[in-house]
């Protein structure tokens, strides 16, 4: 049986070579679950996506983030503000005059509708 210490360099090296990788390839890398790989990435230290639904995990030291704390690998958004609703309100609150949902759609790529209506509704 590995050591956790071994999966996880195993994991660091795995998503160092690909800048990213889906919870699924790590679970097979690691022969472990989600939960436990969390575990061994939490104090490695990692993003997950804003995007399809926090699937994809990449390390501290590996985005690039433009002005706005974004960072697209392919089509697969990270932020440094962590997730989608934390990213919308840095955006927001950020911008001298506030943002329509179509440029904020448009920044992120993804649509934030129902988002920014929960986060209205709870004001």
């Amino acid at each position: 049986m590995r050591s956790r210490d071994d999966i996880g360099r195993a994991l660091v090296d795995a998503i160092r070579k690909h800048e990213m990788l889906p919870i699924g390839d790590l679970c097979a890398i690691a022969g472990r679950s989600p939960l436990t790989v969390w575990r061994i990435l939490k104090p490695i230290g990692y993003y997950t996506s804003f995007n399809y639904n926090a699937r994809f995990y990449t390390l501290l030291d590996i985005p690039r983030f433009d002005r706005d704390g974004l960072w697209f690998c392919r089509d697969v958004g990270f932020s440094s503000h962590g997730s989608l609703t934390r990213t919308l309100v840095a955006l927001v609150e950020a911008s001298p005059m506030g943002m329509t949902p179509n440029e904020v759609t448009a920044l992120l790529r993804v649509r934030v509708q129902n988002q920014l209506f929960h986060l209205f509704a709870n004001v």
